[in-house]
This record gives structure tokens, sequence and C-alpha cells, in this order.
């Protein structure tokens, strides 16, 4: 089951104090002064919102909210208990929105994941009924949206390592810490509270929404989470607010990556690698070159016609791509 109310607003003081796992280690450096950033284009921290079951109101109201304020989120929705026929609701609370609304949601920038087909207490389950009920989910999900699913929620937030070794079978990454948001003493003030905590620790923090206006843990009203997002509009200078697929394939990414850099002083030759399987995890990562004082530059990577573009600031260059064999050379004009 998941956790009642009161227990969330127990544990929000803890979970905010505590960094995640993901964000403990650091991001990999050399003695040249090359870095992969801890998070995307050197931000300090990062957001995720995941917003759970599929409430009516997660289509009708949430997100057109985070659209309005340019915010990709995480639906993480239960397929089995959505009509196969759009036309249709169902009857099920998670059911009310059909396919082709939450279609047009990922195609908007959203992420669809994974929360299993039927929503079960996975650690109840024995392993062939917790595999059914991951792959199925998975299999309807491609299926409807276009786009298999990256992330997987489990049900009530229940795992273990048995549950998580088959999760992750089928996922590259998968809910593993919240801080959850919601009910009616939820104010925004709280949650500008935590993303700032968020902000100050450094760390990726995952907020854990259910129902907005109507349904579990919803809101006094939308209002309280509009109020929040202006808040998170004004940080984004130094935080990055991305889906939950997103910010945790770039963290396994980044924790994963070996660098090999040559460099003088006007250029660099730098391979990235991770050793992942690069069917799942393709994210690019941000590469940072320390102590440049550059006034134009350039990046090319090897076999790739294209080049890639590269932020100038102060005092460093940022470069992104996707880990792999092919090394990327930067080349640039110190002023």
């Amino acid at each position: 089951m998941k956790y009642t109310l009161t227990l969330l607003a127990a544990l929000l003081s803890m979970l905010a104090a505590l960094p995640s796992a993901a964000a403990a280690a650091s991001a990999p450096t050399t003695d040249q002064g090359v870095r992969v950033a801890r998070f995307k284009a050197d931000r300090e921290a990062a957001l995720s919102f995941t917003l759970d079951d599929g409430w009516e109101d997660n289509a009708t109201i949430a997100a057109p909210l985070f659209d309005r304020y340019g915010f990709h989120v995480t639906f993480f929705l239960v397929p089995g208990m959505i009509p196969l026929d759009d036309n249709e609701k169902g009857t099920h609370k998670y059911g009310q929105i059909p396919w082709r609304r939450w279609k047009q949601i990922a195609e908007a920038g959203h992420e669809i994941g994974n929360h299993t087909l039927q929503h079960p207490g996975l650690t109840k389950l024995d392993d062939a009924a917790v595999r059914a009920q991951i792959e199925e989910g998975r299999q309807r999900i491609t299926e409807k949206i276009g786009v298999a699913p990256v992330s997987l929620a489990n049900p009530g937030n229940g795992r273990d390592d048995r549950v998580r070794k088959l999760v992750y079978a089928q996922h590259a990454v998968a809910r593993e810490f919240e801080t959850g948001y919601g009910g009616k003493e939820f104010t925004a003030a709280r949650a500008n509270g935590l993303v700032d905590a968020a902000l100050q620790q450094k760390r990726w923090m995952v907020a854990m929404l259910h129902a907005i206006e109507n349904g579990y843990a919803a809101f006094t009203n939308a209002s309280v989470l509009e109020e929040h997002l202006k808040h998170v509009q004004t940080l984004q200078g130094r935080l990055w607010v991305d889906t939950f697929g997103n910010v945790g394939r770039y963290v396994k990414e980044r924790d994963a990556a070996q660098l090999t850099v040559q460099r003088d002083a006007t250029s660099a030759t730098i391979t990235l690698t991770t050793g992942l399987d690069a069917s799942r995890f393709n994210y690019p990562l941000t590469v940072v070159i320390e102590k440049v004082q550059a006034a134009s530059a350039e990046a090319k990577r090897e076999g790739v016609a294209a080049p890639l573009p590269v932020t100038i600031a102060a005092d460093r260059l940022l470069v992104e791509w996707v880990p792999g064999a092919a090394p990327v050379t930067l080349r640039w004009r110190t002023k």
C-alpha cells in the first residue's frame, strides 16, 4: 500500500536532509582540468516531478500546468487499468484518461513511465508474476505511446533486492527514492523549502505526486502546485528540471563515465565511455573543460560531420555528447 499522508508528512523532513545515493558519488574528472558535470549544463542540482497512477487531473490540470512553465515531467501509468479503446473510459479510477490523450502528453515532451500492468505489491508476488506485471505494462505502453518506457516506479514504492533485479532487467532506471508531495496540509512554501534544500545539498530530488485536486494525496487546489512551479522557475540557472528517465540515465552514465584526455593550450581530444548498455544508456553527458579563456570554440566527433554545440562560459567550455568510443576534439581561440 502507498504511504499514508501522515507517514509522508513525518518523513518529508528526513528525506530532505539526506542526500540521495545517486548524488553522493563524485563526477569523473581528470588532472588535465576536464570533468563530467554533476548535472546537465553544469547545474548544481536536479529535480524530477513524477506523478503516479494516471489520475484524471494529471492530464486535465497537471500536464497543462507543467507545459505552461516549460517543465517536462514523468507520468507513471497503470496501463492495465486504461481501456484499449480510446473512446471508452475505464471503470477504475486510474483509467479515466484515454491512451490518445497520454500519447499527446508524451509528444509534448513528457515521459510516460511504467507503474506495472495492474499496480500490485510486487514484493508479495513470485518471480513469474513480477516479470509479467513489469513486461506486460512495458509492452502496453510501448504499443500505445510508440516509445518503450525508460523507467518504472514500483507500486506503493515496495521494493527489495529480488524485485529490483527483475525491474532492472527490463528498464534502464527505476525510482529508488522519492519526496512526497500532496495532502491538504501541504503548502507551496513547504515544497519550495524542499527544493531549496536539495539545491543547497547539490543533489537530485525526485518529487512524488498523485492527484492534483481530486484523488489520493491531492493538494488543497492546483494553485499550491502552481505557486511552487513559479519558485522552481526562478532557480533554472542552477537547477536542472527534467523527466525521471532523463536525469536517472544521466546520473548512471555520469557515475560510470571514464575520461581519456589529451590537452594543450588551445585544444583537447577527449574519449568518454561508460561500459553501460548503449541501447539503454544513450543520454548526452555534459563535459566541462576548465581554465579556458576562449573567444570562440568548436567541437567535432570523429566520424560525424556536424559539429557539436559548445557553450563558452567565463572560464570554461561545456560540450554535450552521448558516451561512446569515438573521441571528440575541441579547439578554441583564446582572447
